[in-house]
């Protein structure tokens, strides 16, 4: 099922700072079902953009917006976001603590870059669709 072709400019910052604070939380308390909870949060708004419990928060916080964002680099970012946090997992659960905890947090950082507005996913996203890379998109140049 493909997502939207545009979101309210602040959706994705607002997905990307929660991600990051569970990220933090879980860094903070060692806990890695906090990583579990995000990145599922993660998988079920890039699966099903339409019930996911961020976006319906979002929807309940804010007002509505008169210019939409391109949504494309958001989910890319998204996505890599999920892989990294899936990766920290898998890590985690095979021992690696340090190399798990270490990924946790450079998705902390990088998502919480995106929440106050430097997201390096969409920016990586823009370059490969320069490239002729995952998709074209009317607001990548």
């Amino acid at each position: 099922m493909a997502g939207p072709a545009a979101v309210h400019p602040l959706l994705p910052r607002f997905g990307q700072a929660i991600t990051g604070v569970l990220c933090v939380e879980a860094l903070v308390f060692q806990t890695w079902p906090a990583v579990a909870v995000a990145l599922a949060l993660l998988v079920l708004d890039l699966a099903a953009p339409r019930w996911s419990p961020v976006a319906w928060l979002f929807r309940l916080v804010s007002r509505p917006s008169r210019a939409l964002a391109p949504a494309a680099p958001a989910r890319f970012a998204e996505g890599a976001a999920a892989v990294g946090l899936a990766g920290a997992l898998g890590l985690l659960a095979g021992g690696l603590d340090a190399a798990g905890w270490s990924l946790v947090g450079a998705v902390a950082v990088l998502a919480l870059l995106a929440a106050l507005g430097l997201c390096l996913g969409c920016v990586a996203y823009r370059r490969l669709v320069r490239r002729g890379g995952p998709g074209r998109d009317a607001h990548a140049a």
